[in-house]
């Protein structure tokens, strides 16, 4: 089963065998050493659940103290506040882990870096409006919108159409505020 840990934009995951302190602490420092690479330079704080692990392990309180941040945990009995890893949760198993059958444990590892990536840099995932690594990464093609009213249709629609596909930029409104 997979262990993952997610941010407000992006989910990192990772399968293993169990849920041993160490396990936990070596996901947590490689999680941190993925988000900077990818833009996130800093984790403040560490929500997890009430788990034997996260509580008493020494192995991951020493993980979460190498980075810098600050442990809490969900309130007993209410998964609502841990929504975010509820919701990666589901989604890894709707559309990863239950999607087809794996034949090798070898399958199963690779497709799910293959979805990973999907889910973080095609995916569009709605609730943000484009996909999770776009919001953390500097994009060479970004125009500040205010711009886009002194371009002519044709420019705007160019660089709507290098923005994830999105239509509700390519309005006839910007012409007509030029």
């Amino acid at each position: 089963m997979p262990s993952s840990t997610t941010t407000p934009d992006s989910p990192y995951a990772e399968i293993h065998d169990d849920e041993k302190g160490s396990t936990c602490a070596g996901l947590l420092l490689r999680a941190a050493e993925f988000l900077a690479a990818n833009g996130i330079p800093r984790i403040e704080r560490v929500l997890s659940d009430n788990a034997y692990t996260y509580r008493k392990s020494i192995a991951f309180k020493e993980a979460v103290a190498q980075i810098g941040a600050e442990q809490r945990f969900i309130k007993p009995h209410c998964p609502r506040t841990n929504g975010k890893v509820e919701r990666i949760n589901r989604t890894l198993a709707t559309e990863w882990a239950f999607r087809q059958i794996f034949t090798s444990n070898q399958a199963l590892h690779d497709a799910l870096a293959l979805w990973l990536k999907y889910y973080n840099t095609e995916r569009i995932h709605t609730g943000i409006g484009g996909t999770p690594i776009s919001r953390v990464l500097p994009r060479p093609d970004s125009v500040h919108l205010a711009d886009c009213y002194q371009m002519t249709p044709p420019a705007f629609a160019a660089i709507a159409s290098t923005r994830s596909g999105s239509s509700r930029w390519t309005t006839g409104r910007s012409a007509s505020r030029r």
